[in-house]
């Protein structure tokens, strides 16, 4: 009994997460209410405070269930001669799987495009926030590894280098999701190599 009482709850979520999702993506976060992704659900307002503390907590469950191989490589990053060209194979393995995934997709489409980054929304802007810079902060000590272990000089700081190569894998993904009418990983194969050379990492382009 109690068994099936877990998996009723855990079924419940599942579908309070899948509503939030779909209605994130036609009306916007800040245009959805917790009693319409109840509704949708199948379930009651009081289901949803039974799992989550508020919208941005829903939220943030919702962009949990998603993992990308760009995340998870800057993640697991140490200071190994390889962390450059890791970062660079697992950014190009994120566009394929986009390209691919439709939940991805959605998701992605909303954290990019339907949050309005108000002071009630201040939960899911600090996930932003801290997420950015963790990313930029674990790019820019690989990079600085690197330059530390090779004799090629470096065309921009760590930092700068970070700041461009995050910008660049985000600003490809969002153009992708506004207008995809292009080859995303085929363009964002191009657009990271070249970056790696303009910033003198080709390097690591020429140990493949």
């Amino acid at each position: 009994m109690a068994r099936r009482t877990k998996e009723e709850a855990q079924e419940t979520r599942t579908k309070l997460l899948d509503a939030a999702e779909h209605l994130f993506l036609k009306q916007g976060v800040s245009g959805t209410s917790l009693a319409q992704i109840a509704q949708a659900a199948g379930t009651t307002r009081g289901a949803i405070y039974w799992h989550f503390k508020d919208k941005g907590d829903l939220f943030n469950a919702m962009m949990d269930r998603i993992t990308l191989p760009f995340e998870a490589a800057v993640e697991s990053m140490m200071c190994s001669p390889d962390a450059i060209q890791a970062m660079r194979d697992h950014a190009l393995l994120t566009m394929d799987q986009l390209s691919h995934d439709p939940q991805l997709q959605r998701v992605l489409t909303v954290a990019m495009m339907m949050v309005e980054l108000v002071p009630e929304h201040l939960q899911i802007r600090e996930r932003h926030e801290w997420a950015s810079q963790r990313h930029i902060q674990r790019i820019a000590h690989a990079v600085r590894e690197w330059a530390q272990c090779g004799a090629h000089p470096l065309n921009a700081t760590p930092e700068q280098i970070a700041n461009g190569f995050h910008s660049l894998v985000f600003g490809l993904m969002y153009q992708w999701l506004l207008t995809p009418t292009f080859d995303l990983q085929e363009t964002s194969r191009c657009c990271l190599d070249a970056f790696l050379r303009g910033a003198g990492l080709g390097a690591v382009l020429n140990q493949r």
